[in-house]
Order: C-alpha cells, then structure tokens, then sequence
C-alpha cells in the first residue's frame, strides 16, 4: 500500500506572501486597483460575513413570523367571541367637561 505524502497539503497553488502584501492596507473602494489574489480574498469574506447577516434576518423573520401567528390566533378568538374590532369603546362625557 503506498502512502498518501500529500494528505496535510491543501490543494491548489501555494501562494507566498510577501512582507508588503501582509500588511493592512486601506481599501481603495475599486477592485480593479487590486491584484486578482486581493479580489478573491475580499469577495471570500464578504461571502462569509453574509452568512451572518442572513442568520440574523432569519431569525427576525422567524420572530415575526411567531408574532404574527399569535396575532392571528388572538383576531381569530374575537372573531368566534362576536367581538366587533372597528366597535369603538363609548367616551366618558364627564372626561372632557371643563373645570372651573
């Protein structure tokens, strides 16, 4: 059986990174000034950081979505009571007579 020497290896070309290049550098805001190794880099944490921005909408939506449900069932409950909802609920008179 012969052995797999490559096994702890990453697949791909190996990239040397030079002293300057691990530096942090400002962004220009245009990738087109970026050598294509900084564009994969950039687009790969952006890809990553996306990940968390869509687990916290879900969970939004998740919250919302049990809100809403709760709601339905407490317009669902008036609905059988015969409770009218656009019925206002009578004005105290005595609540608006000025004092003297």
């Amino acid at each position: 059986m012969a052995e797999n020497t490559n096994s702890q290896q990453p697949a791909g070309p190996q990239v040397k990174v030079s002293d300057q290049m691990a530096s942090t550098r400002p962004c220009p805001k245009d990738c087109r000034k970026c050598s294509w190794m900084q564009q994969v880099c950039c687009s790969s944490m952006m890809s990553f950081q996306m990940f968390g921005v869509m687990n916290a909408m879900m969970e939004k939506i998740d919250a919302q979505s049990a809100k809403i449900a709760e709601l339905s069932g407490r317009i669902a409950a008036l609905e059988i009571s015969g409770t009218e909802l656009s019925e206002p609920t009578p004005v105290q008179g005595d609540l608006f007579q000025e004092t003297k």
